[in-house]
């Protein structure tokens, strides 16, 4: 009998708890992929959305895992426990560039939804076409800098509940 990886059941959790979202109406899933690297034998795995009524900034939960979380999870020897790592990302478009003191609002929102030992960076893009005056890009993510094991599996479930409250707080920062 086949049994599923950690991985996969941490995309069911989080499938399933955005869905729930989109389903009662409170937020519309824009995207969702899922990238098998040959490669380098790692799956990634993307679910992205917005509030309901305004699609100004997007958030997107990112699962993924290596041949290492793989073969860590495979090899009866191995102690670890089954893993995966897991990022949010929260993107948004402006005409203009942010203040330094917007950018510093910006941080402290996250981090008031995600707690201080969590790693908040912040990317800031230019793109002009043809000399014209061109749209700033920003992409915030989320990084818990560490694996995320069955342990925590039910903590997963929230992941969704905090990208919302997330999500409000920036769209009280973003013009």
């Amino acid at each position: 009998m086949f049994d599923p990886t950690a991985y996969e059941n941490f995309k069911i959790i989080l499938e399933g708890s955005v869905y729930d979202y989109d389903m009662a109406g409170d937020i519309l899933v824009s995207g969702r992929s899922e990238i098998i690297d040959l490669a380098v034998l790692s799956r990634a795995f993307t679910i992205s959305f917005h509030l309901t009524g305004q699609d100004r900034i997007r958030a997107a939960i990112l699962l993924r895992s290596s041949l290492k979380e793989l073969a860590d999870e495979i090899l009866e020897e191995n102690t670890l426990q089954p893993s995966a790592f897991v990022d949010i990302e929260f993107m948004w478009e402006s005409d203009e560039p942010h203040s330094a003191d917007r950018l510093a609002a910006l941080n402290d929102c996250l981090w008031k939804v995600w707690g201080h030992d969590r790693q908040i960076t912040l990317e800031e893009t230019r793109k002009m076409v043809d000399g014209e005056k061109g749209r700033y890009y920003y992409k915030m993510a989320v990084s818990f800098r560490r694996r995320i094991t069955e342990e925590q599996s039910e903590d997963l479930y929230s992941l969704a509940t905090y990208c919302i409250k997330a999500l409000d707080g920036l769209l009280a920062i973003v013009p």
